[in-house]
């Protein structure tokens, strides 16, 4: 049996992407997707395999979501309409850390 990974304290380095929080030593970590039937790896093989990228993770996720998409569409604008109540200005309080 493999040695359990160990928690460990929270990683300053693991900052929103943006804002007063954002840290310029972050980085991030890209391995390849794995192919329909492929065995999954464990979190030990797929770190040590997995490339070190500088900077946030976010423009990497989203150029994958980009991929992985289609057609984009105009955005439907219903917030505040029908009984709905608008929570505040996007991204919102957790991206910018209030």
């Amino acid at each position: 049996m493999s040695e359990p990974l160990s928690a460990a304290p929270p990683d300053p380095r693991a900052a929103p992407p943006d804002g007063p929080q954002a840290s310029a030593a972050a980085t991030h970590r890209v391995a390849a997707t794995r192919r329909h039937g492929a065995a999954f790896q464990d979190a030990r093989t797929w770190y040590a395999l997995a490339e070190q990228r500088p900077g946030s993770w976010w423009p990497t996720w989203q150029r994958w979501l980009g991929e992985q998409s289609g057609k984009r569409r105009p955005v439907v604008a219903w917030a505040g309409k029908g009984g709905r109540v608008v929570l505040g200005d996007a991204p919102g309080d957790y991206v910018h850390g209030n």
